[in-house]
């Protein structure tokens, strides 16, 4: 009976606005998922991209890891090495310092026993004289 009154027409309005609605949000859902799909294929990309990014800078970071303990390395060998050198020389100056007083004290001793010599010479020339 309500076909016949126009109700029929009001429901098929009802219908159709409520396809609309529908349709409306489905577009705008599509939308969103679209653009959350974008998103995501867009942050896996990015995230390849860092993780080539990491391993490139971890394996510059490694190589000059290397390099700057090798050069410690022979930094410290050559610190080492002089220090050594310096030790050496130090020995060696000692040595030297020892040996020119063991000298000077022979040439003292020789040197006193040439004046006894001398003067028990001249004491024995005198009593010869005397």
């Amino acid at each position: 009976m309500d076909k016949e009154f126009g109700a029929g027409s009001n429901d098929y309005e009802n219908t159709m606005s409520q396809l609309n609605h529908v349709e409306h949000n489905h577009h705008f859902m599509k939308m969103a998922q679209e653009s959350y799909n974008y998103m995501l294929d867009r942050m896996k990309r990015d995230l390849i991209s860092y993780t080539l990014t990491i391993n490139d800078l971890t394996e510059s970071l490694r190589s000059k890891k290397m390099i700057t303990d090798d050069e410690t390395a022979k930094c410290t060998q050559s610190r080492e090495q002089k220090l050594q050198s310096e030790f050496r020389l130090q020995q060696l100056m000692k040595s030297l310092e020892h040996d020119q007083r063991k000298r000077q004290e022979r040439i003292t001793s020789l040197n006193m026993s040439i004046k006894n010599k001398e003067l028990a010479i001249q004491k024995r020339n005198e009593r010869k004289l005397n």
